[in-house]
């Protein structure tokens, strides 16, 4: 399944163990990683890229077509949707996180009425904790706010992050970073660029 892959394959801590706080969002924004990492066009678009592009280009109203605008066109046309799918998955997986928390929220409440944490934490805790458990009325208000709370972050990160997208589709030039992973022989001297030969004319 899917935590197999992550556990075995990507080798994700924790990938398959119940985790909370912030070792489950760590695990949270590694495993959306893999999810935009795996993210790509149908094949069939991919196959037709080189078609896609030449009907992208042609002469525009200020002249000829240029790349920057190619590319925009082939961002928005090949890899607009399928990225906005896994930013829909993404959104979805914080509010199911979010929401989840609620239990192990109120365990560590549990945990706070004896013991060296009684002395660290206010006594409210457990007060309401025992207010949350011995009335239902309570309890479904206190949660009903959490998850509208929650629901509204996620909503929020959706619009963010695609928004995010669009303006990358619309300018990747700009946007996109050109590399994922740091330069590890940043201070060894670069070769010169080779100068292709000259043809004689003919």
């Amino acid at each position: 399944g899917y935590a197999a892959y992550l556990r075995n394959e990507v080798k994700i801590p924790g990938a398959d163990v119940p985790l909370n706080g912030g070792a489950a969002w760590q695990r949270l924004l590694a495993e959306v990683e893999v999810a935009m990492r795996l993210a790509h066009p149908p094949p069939e678009e991919l196959a037709n890229i080189m078609v896609a592009a030449v009907r992208a280009g042609g002469t525009g109203v200020h002249g000829h077509t240029r790349w920057e605008d190619v590319s925009s066109k082939l961002m928005l046309s090949i890899a607009f949707d399928p990225l906005l799918r896994r930013i829909r998955y993404i959104a979805a997986r914080v509010i199911w996180v979010l929401q989840n928390q609620k239990a192990a929220v109120s365990e560590w409440m549990s945990l706070l009425s004896e013991g060296p944490a009684a002395r660290i934490y206010s006594p409210l805790f457990a007060q309401h904790l025992t207010v949350l458990r011995a009335s239902p009325i309570v309890r479904e208000l206190v949660f009903g706010a959490y998850d509208e709370a929650v629901a509204f972050v996620g909503e929020q990160v959706l619009k963010n992050l695609a928004g995010t997208l669009t303006a990358a589709c619309i300018n990747p030039e700009i946007m996109l970073r050109p590399r994922t992973q740091p330069d590890l022989e940043s201070g060894k001297p670069k070769a010169a660029p080779q100068i292709a030969p000259e043809m004689p004319a003919s």
